[in-house]
């Protein structure tokens, strides 16, 4: 999904090194979530029900800043 890439690409880029190691653990099972559920859940249009992705949703929205 262009829209997911245009997001989550610069985030890569630019703060990716900054992670905690766990953080980078939930980072990549996170992207083995489906487009459409990521999407809904970094623009904030709902709530993901896997608390230990809620962290690293955070984490991205602020620092490409969607919060």
């Amino acid at each position: 999904m262009l829209e997911l890439d245009v997001i989550l690409i610069p985030f890569l880029n630019e703060h990716f090194v900054s992670l905690k190691e766990n953080q980078i653990e939930v980072f990549t099972e996170l992207l083995n979530e489906s487009d459409p559920d990521l999407y809904t859940w970094i623009m904030g249009f709902g709530q993901c029900k896997n608390a230990s992705f809620n962290e690293i949703i955070q984490i991205i929205r602020k620092k490409m800043s969607i919060a």
